[in-house]
């Protein structure tokens, strides 16, 4: 799937808070989340190729084989989140991020 800014805004912030937002395989690619909460979103297979999730929750987020080439994730909680080293290793900036393990990153 692939949205425009504004249909994925709605999406973002209208789906029911009592269920994760399914976003599986979803083109994301240079999307500006900053400051979104993803929090148990399905994100599995999302291209979030070169986007901006910026001091964003996604505690608790399935991020299994989605690319984060270039993602910006400064400040973003990954705290309990579903990703390897090696896809948080493909991100551009990871600068002050909670870990899935609890750790900041430096």
């Amino acid at each position: 799937m692939q949205f425009t800014s504004n249909e994925l805004y709605m999406l973002i912030n209208l789906h029911p808070s009592d269920r994760p937002l399914w976003l599986h395989r979803t083109n994301l690619e240079e999307a500006h989340l900053k400051g979104t909460d993803l929090s148990g979103a399905d994100l599995s297979a999302a291209n979030l190729s070169g986007a901006c999730l910026r001091w964003a929750d996604l505690s608790g987020a399935d991020l299994s084989g989605a690319s984060l080439i270039n993602a910006k994730l400064n400040g973003a909680n990954l705290f309990n989140a579903k990703v390897t080293d090696e896809q948080l290793a493909q991100a551009e900036s990871l600068e002050g991020a909670t870990m899935p393990d609890g750790t900041i990153h430096p």
